[in-house]
């Protein structure tokens, strides 16, 4: 199934207090994301440089409940372009809330949650020996 290198990308992943990290780059600034397959949608960290929402179209806004009934406003949209090792992804859904919660006791926060709005409309896999994860084109 690997031996086709041309029908998937390669991205490089770390496991960090037991959670699959991604890095990648937007406007210039270094991401880190959890790759997180329980997660409904993409989130973005609100606290992040306003550069980084400039390719963010606002389609509204939602209230999101947490732990203890808690809601919180997010603002809703499209990312026009994310890329994710040498995999572009164009319109890829977002929520826009704050993620300081996310934080680790060592590895520092997160900017981003990759989750099932990108993860499950594609064929996607992990070798967590060699920490790489295919997407299939």
């Amino acid at each position: 199934m690997l031996n086709d290198t041309a029908s998937y990308h390669t991205i490089a992943f770390e496991i960090t207090d037991n959670r699959i990290m991604v890095k990648t780059t937007m406007a210039g600034k270094k991401l880190k994301f959890i790759i997180d397959c329980a997660a409904e949608t993409n989130i973005l960290d609100s606290r992040l440089p306003d550069r980084i929402f400039d390719n963010f179209n606002v389609t509204g806004k939602v209230n999101l409940v947490g732990v203890g009934n808690k809601k919180i406003e997010a603002v809703k949209g499209n990312l026009e372009s994310f890329t994710i090792g040498n995999k572009k992804i164009e319109d890829m859904p977002v929520l826009i809330t704050n993620l300081e919660k996310t934080c680790f006791s060592y590895a520092g926060c997160v900017d981003g949650i990759l989750g099932l709005d990108n993860l499950s409309v594609q064929k996607v896999g992990f070798n967590f020996v060699t920490n790489k994860m295919y997407i299939w084109k």
